[in-house]
């Protein structure tokens, strides 16, 4: 992951030393106190901190933190309503910069990862995706407490950050809630495309053509294509199946152009550049697509001729989280129930 460094974490360590010492971070005993400042010899109800064990070891966080700095796992957060005052995204135009930003959250949208901003933005804790390296990590954590989740993995991870933040009942709420509307899309699509349909979900990019996997066996719900082949059950064009066996233990497989007649899907569902991406890079990729298009290889692609293609963003599509896989669904939905 891409970071701007300070070339001195000193400065970070002092400045967080110096909100220490003014009160801005817990005391020796502060596992030992309640929410209320009672200890617990006085019956406390609610532990001033936890410990949570992580990737990068064990931290010491407060149960119930007012402030919160997200680093690329805002999703999660925002599923859980959780007190955000910072958000270092993915990269630019990412699906929930307008939800963040009308939430009054400073949102860093450039893809780099700013200590600075973070340190300004005062956080008691700050909650990261799982792929920061060890120095991001270290770094991190002289500004403010650090845990991190896995956000490819995120239906266990919302469970795990709701329970570490102190609001599992919420996390269990939502994700029944998720459930719920899985449950709906799914009978919604098979009552209108049968329960043998197949489709198949290509990525476009200026460099490749990507067709996605199902979740490997074992992995139930992880991927960018589970909301198809998972939650709505649509069965995986036969090109999709032949050339995960091939490669299973990857995710997608890039296609030639070649490949693209033998793609029989009933439904196909594009998705052009990357979550990430620039205006300018996007701009590219869609030129690129836009070339595709006029291939007769495209153009004998039997769900291109029958017009049930389906183009949707790469900003949601290739991200993970419930708020994301919630745009999918609602995505696949209007399609496929519109034919």
């Amino acid at each position: 992951m891409p970071g701007t460094r300070w070339t001195s974490y000193a400065m970070i360590g002092l400045i967080f030393v110096l909100l220490t010492a003014c009160g801005g971070g817990p005391g020796p005993n502060a596992s030992e106190a309640s929410a209320d400042g009672k200890t617990d010899g006085q019956a406390a109800a609610v532990p001033a901190s936890r410990m949570v064990e992580h990737k990068f070891g064990n931290t010491q966080i407060p149960a119930q933190p007012k402030r919160i700095a997200s680093i690329q796992l805002e999703d999660m957060l925002l599923s859980l309503d959780a007190p955000l005052v910072l958000a270092n995204t993915v990269g630019a135009g990412n699906y929930l910069e307008q939800e963040l930003k009308a939430r009054h959250v400073k949102v860093l949208s450039d893809g780099k990862l700013n200590y600075e901003s973070v340190l300004q933005a005062a956080p008691e804790v700050i909650v990261a995706s799982d792929v920061i390296t060890q120095e991001e990590y270290d770094a991190l954590s002289k500004i403010a407490p650090t845990v991190t989740y896995n956000r490819r993995t995120w239906q266990s991870s919302i469970l795990e950050i709701g329970r570490d933040l102190g609001v599992p009942e919420k996390a269990a709420a939502v994700m029944k809630a998720h459930e719920d509307a899985i449950k709906q899309a799914q009978e919604a699509v098979a009552k209108a495309v049968g329960e043998q349909a197949t489709a198949a979900l290509v990525r476009v990019t200026a460099k490749d053509l990507r067709l996605y996997f199902p979740a490997a066996p074992g992995e139930k719900r992880q991927g960018y294509a589970t909301v198809l082949y998972h939650d709505l059950k649509l069965v995986p064009d036969p090109l999709v199946a032949q050339l995960q066996k091939k490669e299973p233990a990857r995710e997608n497989a890039n296609v030639s152009m070649e490949l693209l007649p033998q793609i029989t899907a009933d439904y196909l569902f594009v998705t052009v550049g990357s979550a990430s991406g620039t205006a300018e890079e996007l701009q590219k990729d869609l030129d690129s697509f836009a070339e595709i298009q006029k291939s007769p290889l495209w153009q004998s692609i039997p769900a291109v001729r029958k017009g049930r293609v389906f183009t949707v963003s790469a900003k949601h599509w290739i991200s993970d989280g419930l708020l994301a896989d919630e745009m999918k669904l609602k995505d696949a939905v209007k399609a496929l129930t519109s034919q």
